[in-house]
């Protein structure tokens, strides 16, 4: 049990452990190239003072060390504890060590697996939250609890922090619950203990658990290549962002979350880079959507995702040039910003802008 500065001083030190700073400097690069954050932007320092604000425990299983705060009473501790002790569990019978922290190229991977933990533990906890009615977590209605826990994210300290922020934090929690009550209606917690033993693999198998049960994989999907900017440029990143990890990008162009939603659905594969030539950098994410159903166009997902986030792009600041298959933003300070579609496919492209 750790007082408030301890607990501060024990979720930095997790973060700083997990995530090479390098890493996490381009992190707040990119987004700051998105427009998702500020700019200067200190990433860790952000997520750092978001997690010290809503969480009330963490379990570190590089250590087995479980984390409460001090100040919990009553039904605060119980259920923070319940959350932590499932991840003791989890950790005892699945080993969570080589699966959290930082991974390079795999983070739509990782963020799948930090579903199913974090949706695993937070049902649990619903469980004894709902004991007392003589019910269980999967009779709180999925729109109430959805309600609850982004509204959480929208008082204190979390309401100043970027969306985009708040959104990838809140994620794994509100669906990976949602996955882990569909699991357990088709067979108790024995269903969720055939999760473990066969990870989902993509954030589209959390959020469509018949993908998972159906073993969907992943389009294979090409890196962006950046030849078009000239001499000079290297790829210092390359990663997936999932179905997931677009939900939360598309969100900021897109009127409402359920507008996100339906944009980034039929997700099939992804890959982005992130090029320099020194103070300079571009941001390039690649999308393949599903092939279509039978009858339909073959651009019928591209094209809808590219209809969601074109209203979105026209109201950012600066020169729009567009045509039915394009729009590009020319930001005063941060160059440009376009979405482009092809087929089956589409392009978020950020930049080159130089970054001080």
């Amino acid at each position: 049990a750790l007082e408030r500065t301890e607990r501060v001083a024990a979720v930095r030190k997790k973060a700083d452990d997990e995530y090479p700073k390098a890493v996490s400097e381009r992190d707040a690069k990119v987004m700051e190239l998105m427009g998702f954050a500020p700019a200067p932007f200190d990433y860790m320092g952000e997520l750092s003072k978001l997690l010290e604000a809503q969480l009330d425990g963490f379990y570190d299983p590089k250590t087995g060390t479980m984390y409460v705060a001090q100040d919990l009473a009553g039904d605060a501790a119980t259920l923070a504890l319940a959350h932590e002790l499932t991840h003791a569990l989890q950790d005892q019978h699945y080993d969570l060590k080589p699966r959290g922290g930082y991974h390079p190229g795999k983070s739509d991977e990782i963020m799948a697996g930090s579903m199913l933990a974090e949706g695993d533990a937070t049902s649990t906890m619903l469980d004894l939250t709902m004991k007392a009615q003589g019910q269980t977590a999967l009779d709180l209605p999925e729109t109430v609890f959805t309600s609850v826990m982004q509204g959480a994210m929208s008082f204190g300290d979390a309401a100043n922090a970027p969306r985009f922020l708040r959104s990838t934090l809140i994620f794994p929690y509100v669906d990976g619950t949602l996955f882990v009550h569909t699991l357990r209606r088709e067979g108790g917690f024995p269903r969720v203990d055939e999760a473990w033993r066969d990870l989902p693999k993509t954030t589209e198998q959390v959020l469509h658990a018949d993908k998972w049960s159906a073993h969907e994989p992943a389009l294979a999907v090409p890196a962006p290549t950046f030849a078009a900017l000239g001499a000079g440029y290297t790829r210092v990143d390359e990663d997936t962002s999932g179905e997931g990890g677009l939900r939360i990008a598309l969100e900021e162009w897109t009127a409402t979350l359920g507008a996100a939603k339906a944009a980034a659905a039929d997700w099939g594969g992804d890959r982005s880079a992130v090029v320099q030539n020194g103070k300079t950098m571009a941001n390039a994410l690649l999308v393949v959507t599903d092939a279509p159903p039978k009858g339909k166009p073959e651009d019928t997902f591209a094209k809808r995702a590219f209809e969601a986030v074109r209203p979105g792009l026209e109201k950012i600041p600066g020169k729009v040039t567009k045509d039915a298959d394009m729009i590009c933003v020319e930001r005063p300070k941060l160059g440009p910003l376009a979405v482009a579609r092809k087929g089956r496919a589409y392009v978020v492209l950020a930049g080159p802008a130089e970054r001080s």
